[in-house]
């Protein structure tokens, strides 16, 4: 049976310019205007936030995207979402996710699948906030990242509605992200400045640095306070988009 979608967003840019843009349903992704700089492409995913199914597809080729997304507020709703994204070796994907709010009827899942050429660069941050640990949300995050043909991750966060505890998730913390990145930038002495970065960041709560096959890595973060995982974020998020990728703040 065919899947039937709420919203659909399929692009294409070449040289940073849009050669093709399509929607369909409640979901608008979107173009922005950037006068800070020319070297990059900004866009918006905006949605209603109502239950259903949801698709992106977007290639990149000799491109630098910056693409943001409204809040995902996911309480008492399913909804589930995938997305597809297509980079050349010319081209780099900064794409910022907001934290999933869930609570206790929540079910929903995210499934997205990076295809990379070599040096192609990627920044893509994940989370969630959920208002009730104790009473678990049905949630799956998945994220895939294939260099090359080869697949380098397949991370997936879910619970299926188990208690987070039973399961060994998150340590009874309610604040979880996880930041995903591919650079031919990134060494071992990189790793090491932001292991750094980190230790003098995390005040509270607690912090991972995994280093990836290709040059890359995944930082996971751990908090009970969303104020202070917040200023965490954009600090880390700030420094890498600047020392990685040029972005401007």
């Amino acid at each position: 049976m065919k899947k039937r979608y709420q919203g659909m967003s399929s692009a294409c840019l070449i040289d940073n310019q849009c050669v093709y843009l399509k929607n369909q349903g409640t979901q608008q992704l979107k173009l922005l205007d950037n006068p800070k700089s020319l070297s990059y492409q900004t866009m918006n995913l905006e949605s209603a936030q109502v239950a259903g199914n949801y698709l992106n597809e977007v290639q990149l080729i000799k491109s630098y995207v910056l693409l943001t997304e409204q809040k995902i507020d996911a309480r008492s709703k399913k909804c589930r979402q995938e997305s597809l994204f297509n980079l050349d070796s010319q081209s780099h994907l900064a794409y910022f996710q907001p934290n999933v709010i869930a609570d206790e009827k929540t079910d929903y899942a995210n499934a997205i699948t990076f295809d990379l050429d070599s040096f192609a660069g990627l920044i893509y941050m994940n989370g969630l906030v959920s208002t009730k640990l104790k009473i678990c949300p049905k949630f799956k995050l998945q994220t895939r990242i294939f260099v090359n043909n080869n697949l380098i991750l397949n991370d997936i966060i879910g619970t299926n509605g188990h208690d987070c505890e039973d399961l060994g998730l998150f340590t009874n913390f309610t604040n979880y992200n996880s930041l995903f990145v591919i650079s031919d930038k990134v060494d071992d002495e990189y790793l090491h400045h932001l292991n750094a970065v980190l230790g003098q960041l995390m005040v509270e709560g607690c912090y991972d640095i995994t280093k990836l096959a290709v040059p890359g890595f995944v930082i996971r973060l751990l908090t009970n306070d969303s104020a202070s995982i917040a200023v965490v974020v954009k600090r880390v998020l700030n420094t890498v988009k600047n020392e990685l990728f040029g972005f401007e703040n």
